[in-house]
């Protein structure tokens, strides 16, 4: 049935959604869309840098089932490590760590002497200190007790609680094809380690992020009008194109 008015209104809102639509998207855009980003929370073994925005996905590194340990030469310090990145060590659970009751959740250990000592338990959340990504494991087997002289005593354990730490240092090597080379660097009273882990998964990349429902539901009845508008207006409109196509 012809209703006065009804072509008239159907455009009048078709024209007010369209500007509504156009306003939300160009204000989205003014707000930096990349630096909503990365506000975001970042997805397990991965980081942001608050000082230049870059992010680092480490996930790939994961060794899983079907993958072995990371075995890493201690050269003159006469003891092998066994390490993973962002998971505990395959198969720990039949190993009897120094002054560790639980042997679940490991990350990195090393034996010697008959014994095997734990290098801290497993974390997911490396981090940037300046421009440099490390991850660290923390909780590891107690530190052995100092003499007067500032050394390790072997066979004692330090009074004060301190426990072994093991700090990965990573740096982005994009010609380095396969896994990651894992380098042990140094420790300091057999307490503290540190590695240096060549990767090209430590080289900057685009953080995904999905989109939740409201804002696919927001881009469904974005009017194709709007979406030429902001592909003529180009650069910083472009991202929002490419989220709505």
């Amino acid at each position: 049935m012809w209703r006065p008015g009804g072509s008239r209104t159907s455009n009048f809102l078709a024209s007010a959604s369209t500007i509504v639509a156009a306003a939300l998207l160009i204000g989205l855009s003014q707000a930096n869309p990349l630096a909503v980003l990365s506000e975001l929370p970042d997805p397990p073994c991965s980081a942001t840098s608050n000082r230049t925005g870059t992010f680092v996905d480490l996930h790939s590194l994961i060794r899983k089932g079907h993958d072995d340990n990371y075995l890493v030469s201690g050269y003159d310090y006469n003891s092998n490590f066994t390490l993973n990145i962002c998971a505990p060590v395959l198969s720990s659970d039949n190993l009897d760590f120094h002054a560790l009751s639980d042997a679940h959740n490991i990350s990195a250990f090393y034996q010697k002497g008959g014994i095997t000592y734990s290098l801290g338990r497993a974390s997911s959340t490396p981090k940037f200190r300046g421009r440099k990504l490390i991850l660290e494991y923390t909780g590891g087997s107690l530190c052995p007790k100092l003499d007067s002289n500032g050394a390790p005593v072997d066979g004692k354990d330090n009074e004060d609680g301190y426990r072994k730490g093991a700090l990965l240092s990573f740096t982005c090597d994009r010609e380095l094809i396969g896994p990651a080379r894992v380098s042990f660097v140094g420790q300091q009273n057999e307490c503290s380690y540190w590695f240096d882990v060549r990767t090209s998964s430590a080289c900057a990349t685009v953080k995904q992020q999905p989109l939740g429902p409201v804002a696919i539901f927001g881009i469904m009845l974005v009017p194709p009008p709007v979406i030429l508008t902001l592909i003529n207006l180009g650069s910083p409109y472009r991202y929002l194109t490419h989220l709505i196509l």
